[in-house]
């Protein structure tokens, strides 16, 4: 109460006084009391905030943290994730990723992969496939076979063409040579015979 006052007024909610002071202090942020007539704050609990003169503490978002104590909550880094209320953020697993300020790691999709604490999934390279969601890494595709980038699975050359281990696209086979279909290179014609450019036979 202000000097000279013949009583004392009670601090209302959210704020506080120390024994004889002149008036009421506002609770710092990250502090907080329900109570009138109080002579202290309590500090918000890990997961929470509060702003100045709080009554209660509220809790932190999708995405977001705090330690005790805390004004306000921090987004999660990129490759990790917290839940509301989460007093820090977990680390995504290889095969998931998250974003800046993420409640969850998504699973990277077919023909997409990721390592651990990534903020993104990467997009198989040509002649490398990721056939299942999830997946940490891309596998070559076998010869014979071929993927262009960001391939859930590898697919046979056609007759007439072929391809070595990890091949982006299946090349023709020159004149005088052939090959049937999921070939890993083109045979040539015996004498005799003969054929054009993508044959699959002679």
């Amino acid at each position: 109460s202000p000097v000279g006052s013949r009583h004392c007024d009670v601090c209302p909610e959210g704020t506080f006084a120390h024994a004889e002071a002149a008036v009421c202090a506002p609770c710092d942020a990250g502090r907080f009391t329900a109570l009138a007539g109080g002579s202290s704050c309590e500090v918000c609990s890990a997961g929470t905030y509060s702003l100045p003169g709080s009554l209660h503490c509220f809790l932190c978002g999708p995405g977001h943290f705090a330690q005790a104590g805390s004004g306000d909550c921090s987004p999660c880094a990129v490759g990790t994730f917290a839940p509301m209320g989460s007093e820090r953020c977990t680390a995504c697993i290889a095969g998931r990723a998250a974003p800046l300020g993420s409640s969850l790691c998504e699973e990277c999709v077919a023909g997409t992969f990721s390592l651990a604490m990534a903020s993104s999934c990467m997009v198989c390279s040509a002649g490398r496939f990721a056939a299942f969601v999830g997946s940490s890494a891309c596998d070559p595709c076998e010869s014979g076979t071929y993927a262009p980038a960001g391939s859930g699975a590898c697919m046979a050359c056609d007759p007439g063409k072929y391809a070595p281990n990890s091949s982006g696209q299946c090349s023709t086979c020159p004149t005088g040579r052939h090959a049937s279909r999921g070939s890993d290179h083109c045979q040539s014609c015996n004498a005799g015979r003969f054929s054009v450019a993508g044959s699959s036979e002679c």
